[in-house]
């Protein structure tokens, strides 16, 4: 009797989480952050589901993600290491990526992304245009901020908006990778473009450097560019060199 009693518990233990897994969608506001994060037009189950409408709220202000798809992979819940893959799309924006919680970490890999430059303007005072990638084998993240990166960025037909009208830039790649725990490095090079910019980039315990060479091709600058990045780069030869540093954010 004792051993059938065991037996039973054990088998609830095993049923619970997928019984919970199989709600109904629609219950997925009641489980998540209200004030972080806001789903509309429901449908399907909490195991796998997607909603018409995603808004994630950030402090420069709320990020649309638009339709939003997931998956919870069963088993991870019996190993309290819940897993989840997502896919999300909303005009030229679009990501798809599989997730693991565990604990404070967010283990984030096969992160496949696109948004315009555009985006940017909400969090930071930039007037560029152009479409980003994101290809990430992997990126961890807690509470402080990011852990580790392997992966690129890419700036695909990166524009300038100056006074005077919009300015072709390139085409630029940054690859990251970690060689220690809170600490990720870049390296920036041109793909194509009359604007060659080449340096490193790198995040250590969320204080950000950047170093990078700016020139035109045949080593010539557009008179309007090199105006703009008088105002942040010292001259150097034909070009300039742009060196920026802080904090990424306030630590806790």
């Amino acid at each position: 009797m004792k051993w059938r009693l065991i037996a039973g518990l054990l088998v609830a233990l095993l049923l619970i989480p997928l019984a919970i897994a199989s709600l109904p969608a629609r219950l997925a506001p009641r489980l998540l952050p209200a004030d972080q994060l806001m789903l509309s037009g429901l449908s399907g189950s909490l195991l796998e589901g997607q909603a018409a409408r995603a808004i994630v709220q950030t402090p420069a202000g709320p990020l649309h993600l638009g339709q939003v798809h997931w998956r919870v992979h069963p088993l991870s819940l019996f190993a309290l290491a819940p897993a989840v893959t997502l896919r999300s799309e909303w005009g030229e924006q679009r990501a798809s990526l599989q997730a693991v919680v565990k604990g404070d970490h967010l283990h984030i890999r096969n992160l496949d992304g696109s948004f315009p430059a555009g985006l940017l303007k909400q969090f930071v005072p930039l007037a560029v245009e152009g479409q980003f990638q994101l290809l990430f084998q992997e990126l961890e993240l807690d509470a402080r901020g990011p852990l580790r990166a392997e992966g690129r960025v890419v700036w695909q037909d990166a524009l300038w908006q100056s006074p005077g009208g919009a300015r072709p830039l390139g085409t630029y790649v940054a690859e990251l990778e970690s060689p220690g725990e809170r600490q990720i490095l870049g390296r920036v090079d041109t793909l194509a473009g009359l604007v060659r910019a080449t340096g490193d980039l790198s995040l250590e315990v969320n204080t950000y450097a950047v170093d990078l060479r700016v020139e035109g091709r045949d080593r010539l600058l557009e008179p309007a560019l090199a105006q703009a990045l008088s105002l942040l780069a010292v001259p150097e030869d034909s070009g300039y060199r742009l060196r920026l540093n802080g904090d990424l954010a306030p630590r806790p």
